[in-house]
């Protein structure tokens, strides 16, 4: 099962209601996958109705706010950052350090911080339903790469 997470402020600028609308179209994947939402925020509410509405909320966990969010990380395949807007982005810096894979908007200084198709995947801001079957490649592939990937590493 593909780890899914995305950590951050439950509010309307951080773009999760565009992560759950493209999630929803990967319902029927025959791949598993699975979500973890860290962080609290005004939208928690609204998130979770739209995951009932999109059919995926058995799939999508609200883990609530962590002030230590290092062991999401460790569990994670990919850290998904659905911005609509970001300043120096914490999470991407987080993610790195974890080695976990990135897939993110071209919100603020993203482009800076990640290399698309090099050191993550990025689409556009608020495209993440229609990024050209991106998202549908990276659930299929994230389990098998990100594990062999933590192999290697725990092996040095």
């Amino acid at each position: 099962m593909t780890a899914l997470e995305a950590v951050g402020r439950l509010s309307r600028e951080k773009g999760h209601a565009d992560l759950l609308a493209a999630l929803g179209q990967l319902r029927s994947l025959e791949r598993q996958w699975k979500l973890v939402l860290v962080g609290a925020g005004p939208d928690r509410v609204a998130l979770e109705q739209l995951a009932r509405a999109r059919y995926i909320a058995a799939r999508v966990r609200f883990a609530g706010f962590h002030t230590d969010v290092s062991p999401f990380y460790a569990i994670g395949d990919v850290v998904v950052l659905p911005s609509h807007s970001e300043g120096s982005s914490n999470v991407l810096l987080e993610a790195m350090m974890a080695w976990v894979p990135i897939v993110a908007t071209t919100a603020g200084v993203i482009p800076e911080m990640v290399v698309d198709g090099q050191t993550g995947l990025l689409t556009r801001v608020g495209d993440l339903a229609g990024a050209g079957g991106r998202h549908q490649a990276i659930v299929a592939a994230a389990g098998a790469g990100c594990a062999a990937d933590r192999r290697g590493r725990r092996a040095r």
